[in-house]
């Protein structure tokens, strides 16, 4: 039996010819989109930096330009299990590391430091939140 394939949108029956089309014609939207979304972004984020801003009313909107740290942690960070052991290192490490559980290991200092400082790499990575507006 052939699997009956309907527009999500219009409850129209396609062939596979059409869906494949119209699939391949929306990621393509997609792409113009994301691409005119980070243009204008970059460009308000400009603004705002030249103003010296991070909150601004514009129009009806608040406009907030907020930071977030991007962490990454290089293959050294793995010779910790050597150092607090391998159960103390799993629970750090489930999914990967846990900044919060990582930065009380800090405190501990010595060696553990030492590793976590040079196998630690931060970003700041800049988000940019419009809240209100009429529309």
């Amino acid at each position: 039996m052939a699997t009956t394939l309907v527009d999500s949108q219009t409850g129209e029956v396609l062939n596979e010819i059409q869906i494949v089309e119209k699939l391949s014609d929306l990621k393509k939207q997609r792409q113009g989109l994301t691409n005119q979304i980070k243009s204008l972004e970059i460009q308000i984020f400009q603004y705002m930096e030249e103003l010296k801003a991070t909150k601004r009313p514009i129009g009806d909107y608040q406009v907030t330009v907020e930071n977030r740290i991007k962490r990454t942690f290089s293959e050294d960070f793995y010779k910790l299990v050597n150092v607090i052991g391998p159960d103390r290192f799993i629970s750090l490490v489930k999914v990967t590391p846990k900044w919060r559980e990582t930065s009380k290991l800090l405190k501990e200092g010595g060696e553990v430091r030492e590793i976590i400082e040079n196998s630690l790499t931060e970003e700041v990575m800049p988000i940019l939140k419009i809240e209100g507006g009429s529309k």
